[in-house]
């Protein structure tokens, strides 16, 4: 399902009266409880903190999942939104698009943190 790619998941609601730090504290702990998760890492002192984790599938597959926590600094949900509205004016586009993305990840430069 997900070989070669990951899924971007923002957490959009939480108690705005915590922290940041404490958001993601909970969330990295609530994972934890499954079995089914496996965290592979955890960037907290990025400017948007991830969870990198995979998640197995029950049909044995498995998916690699970026999850993040919405804050007035996360741009994902508003990136995405853009890069729909590109890929449907200019349709040329996506196969440049897979193209570079495969050319980064070749070159260990899909992440955003490296």
């Amino acid at each position: 399902m997900c070989a070669t790619s990951d899924i971007d998941l923002v957490v959009t609601y939480f108690n705005d009266d915590e922290s940041l730090q404490s958001k993601f504290e909970k969330l990295v702990q609530h994972f934890r409880q499954f079995t089914w998760i496996c965290i592979n890492n955890v960037i907290d002192h990025a400017k948007i903190p991830i969870v990198k984790c995979i998640i197995s599938l029950d049909d044995g597959e498995s998916c690699k999942f970026d999850i993040s926590i919405n804050t007035s600094q996360h741009t994902g949900i508003a990136t995405a939104n853009f890069v729909t509205t590109l890929l449907q004016s200019l349709p040329a586009l996506k196969p440049l698009t897979l193209v570079l993305k495969q050319l980064l990840k070749e070159y260990d430069l899909d992440d955003t943190y490296t």
